[in-house]
């Protein structure tokens, strides 16, 4: 429960969510040939989409993921705000102020129909292509079990003072809830349009 309300709390997803569109679109610039900012650590990983197979065949994959470090990121982000390019500025200037997009939670994903609207809209709106306003909408799935009873086991202390299993204590927690996952679908959007103004 704890881990949900921490690690997949709205702004943290929308973070996150926002975070890895600012590095798919240093990557798509960087490999197209646009010059974008990089330590000597990020940088490859820019230039290259490396895959496990990479990091399996060739060690240098993982020495150059071992020296790369959030300080890289932040650097590199920061720098970003500046970039000519009005799309990797505003993610990156957007993350960096914590001006961090709107969120909703579906209960399914959005529909093409919908993902259509929302990104012609956001076009009209950005004054951007609408290739770029997939940028400023980030759809996502969350996910987690919040209580997994074959793992470690958590007890609950009684009044009488003898400890109880989560798992069996059904009188206080449904067990069967707690070991269900829970799946939530979630799409973000620039705060200051509306849903409706998007069709969501």
């Amino acid at each position: 429960m704890m881990y949900w309300q921490v690690y997949l709390h709205k702004a943290v997803l929308s973070a996150e969510t926002l975070l890895v569109r600012i590095l798919e679109r240093a990557v798509q610039l960087t490999q197209s040939g646009t010059p974008v900012f990089a330590s000597s650590a990020l940088g490859p990983f820019l230039q290259h989409t490396p895959t496990a197979r990479d990091f399996e065949t060739d060690p240098q994959w993982l020495d150059r993921f071992l020296r790369l470090d959030d300080a890289d990121l932040l650097g590199a982000i920061k720098e970003w705000t500046q970039h000519a390019d009005p799309v990797l500025s505003e993610l990156s200037q957007r993350l960096i102020d914590r001006r961090l997009f709107r969120i909703r939670f579906l209960n399914e994903p959005l529909t093409d129909a919908q993902r259509h609207r929302a990104l012609d809209a956001l076009a009209a709106l950005q004054n951007c292509s609408r290739e770029d306003a997939h940028y400023f909408l980030l759809e996502g799935v969350s996910s987690n079990i919040p209580y997994k009873s074959d793992a470690d086991q958590i007890h609950l202390l009684q009044k009488d003072g003898s400890l109880v299993c989560l798992s069996q204590a059904a009188e206080i927690l449904n067990a069967e809830v707690l070991n269900r996952r829970i799946t939530r679908h979630f799409v973000c959007w620039p705060k200051e349009y509306s849903a409706e103004s998007l069709y969501l």
